[in-house]
């Protein structure tokens, strides 16, 4: 059964779809993201390590040293990357306590879409370590 797509996840998913066939796009756009992500670690807690896997994944996908996955499921990777990076989302990241809910729904829906090309990617990881 397929998921529903998180409410504003269509446009950034749309975006993504421009964004992957321009390797320095997304490289820019994952600079940002982790660096977002680094000054927010305390309030992305609980998809912190879903999210950092996204971002080794767009890495190692952009430097070609991993290529075994999918297209649809890089633009769904990228797709949470720049939603995550939008801080003018569907609940803006500037609003206490509850900004990142919505980007933290993003990225749980985006893994459990393609939770066994990410499975898969940690274990190519654990492999060549």
């Amino acid at each position: 059964m397929k998921k529903k797509q998180p409410a504003g996840f269509r446009s950034a998913k749309r975006k993504a779809e421009s964004l992957a066939n321009d390797k320095s796009k997304v490289t820019s756009l994952l600079s940002k993201a982790i660096s977002k992500a680094d000054k927010n670690r305390g309030r992305l807690n609980k998809v912190w390590d879903d999210l950092t896997a996204l971002f080794r994944l767009l890495r190692a996908w952009v430097s070609g040293n991993y290529r075994d996955v999918p297209w649809q499921t890089m633009v769904l990777a990228i797709g949470a990357v720049v939603y995550f990076v939008n801080p003018f989302d569907l609940i803006p990241d500037f609003v206490p306590s509850i900004g990142y809910i919505d980007d933290a729904t993003v990225v749980g829906f985006v893994v459990a879409s393609i939770g066994g090309d990410i499975a898969n990617f940690r274990d190519w990881e654990h492999s060549h370590s």
